[in-house]
């Protein structure tokens, strides 16, 4: 005969394998918002000048078409962008939101992009 073993199921983490599935569950949830924030953060350092409000105004939408460095783009990418700024029927530009982040990690998230890919098909 077998040991008589209970039949009480067992909750997520009270096994070494459970620990382990939660405990990067839970690294890949914080690493998720930690990249959203960071980038929100550059956008933040690269229009200082922004409102904190949302606005749908003409004035930002043109100054958001300025901001394009179209002289960098070739002539194909050039007519592309173009033709999308001149035919957009669409145009919010989006509260800007500051946090403190740690310059190390934010270089390394944008050099690996396939980390945060990971982290997110983790999820």
């Amino acid at each position: 005969m077998e040991p008589y073993q209970s039949r009480q199921p067992r909750l997520l983490g009270t096994t070494p394998l459970g620990t382990a599935r939660a405990f990067i569950a839970g690294l890949a949830v914080l690493a998720v918002v930690l990249v959203g924030r960071i980038a929100m953060a550059s956008l933040a350092v690269t229009h200082a000048a922004e409102p904190k409000s949302g606005t749908t105004s003409r004035a930002a939408r043109m100054d958001a078409v300025r901001l394009i460095p179209f002289d960098k783009l070739d002539a194909d990418a050039r007519a592309k962008a173009t033709a999308v700024t001149k035919a957009n029927s669409l145009f919010r530009r989006l509260p800007v939101e500051t946090i403190d982040c740690d310059p190390k990690l934010y270089l390394y998230l944008v050099r690996n992009p396939e980390v945060v890919v990971s982290i997110w098909q983790l999820m």
